[in-house]
């Protein structure tokens, strides 16, 4: 079963992108895990052109430094033809955010990819997402996918 052999974490649930202009989501010590998938719906962006960044740091809610990232987008909004299919993943370096367009990302699911060879010693991962116009429309829910580095990294209940 694919739920003993990764770990999954809630990083945001239903983060309302007027709330501030910096929402940084759950941080996960990634001591125990090889990498990161950030599983990401976006809804009802409305006029909104959402950034994200992914950032390490020290201590949980640390957002110290920007690292790298790969990420992708559906091809197609939830429900329709071609939601299931992905672009070409895009490697970010950790010079800036990426932003997301409210015309052709609307409803659509992104994907973040993070190795935790890439956190540049630190111990804690942070998404953030920012609402650089702030005022405008949308949510993101997210999740995040662990690959642990030992089995006993899974936590059973």
């Amino acid at each position: 079963m694919l739920a003993e052999n990764v770990k999954v974490i809630t990083v945001y649930s239903d983060q309302d992108l007027n709330d501030a202009a910096t929402m940084p989501g759950t941080s996960i010590d990634m001591s125990l895990y090889h990498d990161c998938l950030f599983v990401v719906g976006l809804q009802t962006l409305g006029v909104a052109n959402p950034d994200f960044t992914v950032y390490a740091g020290a201590t949980s809610g640390a957002t110290t430094a920007k690292i790298p990232f790969k990420y992708t987008l559906a091809s197609a909004a939830f429900g329709a033809a071609g939601a299931s299919t992905y672009a070409a993943w895009t490697t970010k370096d950790p010079a800036g955010n990426v932003t997301l367009a409210h015309a052709s990302d609307d409803n659509k699911t992104l994907l973040i990819s993070v190795d935790a060879k890439s956190m540049g010693g630190y111990r804690y991962l942070t998404l953030q997402f920012e609402d650089t116009a702030i005022g405008a429309t949308g949510n993101v829910q997210a999740h995040a996918i662990l690959t642990p580095r030992y089995k006993a990294g899974v936590d059973k209940a």
